[in-house]
C-alpha cells in the first residue's frame, strides 16, 4: 500500500509538472507576441501617457488630487512610478516588464479551468480565448492600461476561492484589484455576491456556515478597499477628480451601448463572449460562482456607469476564459471528441480574429512617432504637450500645470483651459507640441502667440514642434 501511494503521489506530481509546463509555454508565447514591435509601434490614441505620466509625478513626490488631476487611484500608478524609475525611464524595458505582469494571468485561468476539469486541453483553449480577446490584447496588454494591468489580483483571488487556500490572502488580493481602478470596485462586489449566492442557492449552505467560511474573505477585500478609498477622499480635491469626474461624464443611452456592443465588441470577439455566457448557463456546484459573476458582471459594466466604451469589457477576460473553458470540457463528455472540439475552437478564432490581431501586433508600425520623438530629444525641455506620452518617450519632462498629465480631461467633459491659463503654460514652456489634439483646443490667439515667440523647428504637416526664440 505504501508503494502504491509515493507511485499515485508521484504519477500526481508528473501530471502537475506537464500542466504547468504547458501554462508556461502558453505564458512565454503571448509575451513573444507582444513584444515582437516592441520599440516599433506606440499607440498614442490609449491613455498609457496620460497614467505613465501621473506616475512619473507620483514619484516625484506630488500628491495626487491636490497637485495634479488624477481620474482613478494611484494604488497601480506608484508601483508603476518605481518601476519606471528603476529601469530609468526605459519605455522598452518597462514596457516588457508589464507584458510580463499582466500575461501572468494566465497561470491561474489555466489552473481554476484544469482544477475543474482535471482536463489540459480544456485549460489550454480556455487561454486561447484570453489570448485572443481582441479588445483585451490589440493595444493595452502593451500599452499600460488600468484594466489589464489589475486582471492578476483579480485572477488570482479567484484562484486562491476556488482551490480554498487563503481566504485572507484571497481577499487583500481583490481588495488590491478593487482599489485599483473605480469601476473595479463594482466587479469586486460582483464576485463576493456570485460567491455568497452560489454557496446559498447552489451549494445549499447554511447562512451561518457561509458566514463562518467566508468572513475572513470578506473582512479583508473591506478593509483595504474601504481604508483606501477613505483615504483617498480625505485628499483635497480627491472626492472631485475620483468621484465628480465621472459624474461629469455626459451620459450614453443604453440603446447606443448595446449598438456598440453588436456593432465593435461582437465583430471581433464574438468566440469568446458567446462560449463564455454558454458557459455561465451551465450552472452547477462546479461553475455556479463563473457563471454568477460573468453575467452580474457584464449587466454592470454595461449598464451600471454614465460612460461605457467597448474597452470596458476587457474585466470580463478572466471569468469569460475559465467558463469557455468549463464549457468546452462539458462538450467533449457529452457530444464531440477533443480533436473535433479542439479544432472547431481553433478555426473559429482563427477565422474571427487572426488577421485583425496579425495587424494590430505584427504588422503595424508607427514610423511618424519615433520621428518626432527623435525631434523632441534635441528641443530644450519643459515640453508643453497634450500627449504626456511623447514626453516620456523624449525623456522631457513636462511644464507643469494642474492637468499636465491629463489634458483628455477636457475631451471628455467639455471644458477647456482658459486663455491666461494657456499663455501662463506657454510661457513657462521652451519647447512646444502641437498635434491634432492641441490644434482642436488652441484658440487663434494663443497660436498667435505661439508664432510670435517660438520657432517652428519641425512640421509634417500634422504635428509641429516649437522652439523659444
Amino acid at each position: 500500500m505504501a508503494n502504491f501511494s509515493i507511485r499515485e503521489e508521484q504519477f500526481m506530481s508528473t501530471k502537475i509538472n506537464k500542466s504547468f509546463l504547458i501554462a508556461a509555454i502558453l505564458y512565454l508565447t503571448n509575451i513573444a507576441i507582444q513584444n515582437y514591435n516592441l520599440g516599433k509601434i506606440v499607440d498614442v490614441f490609449t491613455d498609457e501617457g496620460v497614467y505613465l505620466y501621473s506616475a512619473k509625478l507620483l514619484i516625484q513626490g506630488l500628491i495626487p488630487f491636490k497637485d495634479f488631476f488624477l481620474a482613478q487611484p494611484p494604488f497601480l500608478l506608484y508601483i508603476v512610478g518605481a518601476i519606471q524609475l528603476i529601469t530609468g525611464y526605459n519605455m522598452e524595458l518597462f514596457r516588457f516588464l508589464y507584458t510580463l505582469w499582466v500575461f501572468s494571468a494566465i497561470f491561474p485561468i489555466f489552473f481554476i479551468v484544469r482544477y475543474f476539469t482535471k482536463d489540459n486541453l480544456a485549460a489550454t483553449l480556455s487561454i486561447l480565448f484570453f489570448s485572443t480577446f481582441s479588445e483585451l490584447v490589440q493595444w493595452d496588454m502593451h500599452s499600460f492600461a488600468y484594466r489589464q494591468a489589475s486582471l492578476p489580483f483579480l485572477a488570482f483571488s479567484i484562484l486562491l476561492i476556488v482551490i480554498k487556500r487563503s481566504k485572507i490572502l484571497a481577499g487583500l488580493l481583490l481588495g488590491l484589484f478593487a482599489i485599483s481602478l473605480i469601476s473595479n470596485i463594482f466587479i469586486a462586489l460582483s464576485l463576493i455576491i456570485s460567491l455568497l449566492l452560489s454557496q446559498y442557492l447552489i451549494e445549499k449552505k447554511k447562512i451561518s456556515q457561509i458566514i463562518t467560511e467566508f468572513s475572513p474573505f470578506v473582512l479583508a477585500f473591506s478593509l483595504i478597499s474601504t481604508l483606501t478609498y477613505l483615504g483617498m477622499l480625505l485628499i483635497p480635491h480627491g472626492y472631485d477628480n475620483l468621484i465628480g469626474y465621472q459624474l461629469q461624464r455626459p451620459f450614453l443611452p443604453f440603446a447606443i451601448r448595446i449598438e456598440w456592443v453588436k456593432l465593435y465588441t461582437l465583430n471581433y470577439n464574438w468566440p469568446i463572449l458567446i462560449f463564455g455566457l454558454l458557459g455561465s448557463l451551465f450552472i452547477n456546484k462546479k461553475i455556479g460562482l463563473f457563471g454568477l459573476f460573468n453575467i452580474f458582471s457584464l449587466l454592470t459594466i454595461i449598464f451600471l456607469g454614465r460612460s461605457y466604451y467597448p474597452h470596458y469589457l476587457t474585466i470580463l477576460a478572466v471569468g469569460l476564459s475559465v467558463s469557455c473553458g468549463i464549457l468546452i470540457s462539458y462538450l467533449n463528455k457529452i457530444i464531440i471528441t477533443k480533436v473535433i472540439s479542439a479544432s472547431f475552437i481553433i478555426l473559429i478564432i482563427y477565422q474571427t480574429s487572426y488577421a485583425y490581431l496579425k495587424t494590430q501586433l505584427i504588422d503595424e508600425r508607427v514610423p511618424g512617432f519615433f520621428s518626432m520623438v527623435t525631434r523632441l530629444t534635441r528641443t530644450p525641455q519643459p515640453l508643453f504637450t497634450f500627449e504626456p506620452i511623447y514626453g516620456l518617450y523624449a525623456k522631457k519632462d513636462l511644464t507643469f500645470h494642474y492637468n499636465v498629465a491629463d489634458m483628455r480631461y477636457f475631451r471628455v467633459t467639455g471644458k477647456n483651459l482658459k486663455e491666461k491659463d494657456y499663455f501662463r503654460i506657454i510661457q513657462n514652456s521652451n519647447s512646444i507640441l502641437i498635434e491634432p489634439f492641441a490644434s482642436s483646443y488652441l484658440n487663434q490667439e494663443v497660436l498667435n502667440y505661439i508664432k510670435i515667440n517660438f520657432k517652428k523647428i519641425y512640421d509634417d504637416g500634422t504635428n509641429s514642434i516649437y522652439a523659444k526664440i
